[in-house]
């Protein structure tokens, strides 16, 4: 059961994650 979660959470955090890292580093570049 461990495992399946880590699995989870890896491919949620790879989809949901790409998107808002994307759009953090976006707007971390424009303000530094």
């Amino acid at each position: 059961m461990q495992g399946m979660t880590e699995k989870l959470v890896n491919v949620v955090l790879l989809m949901y994650g790409s998107q808002r890292f994307s759009n953090f580093s976006n707007k971390y570049r424009e303000t530094h």
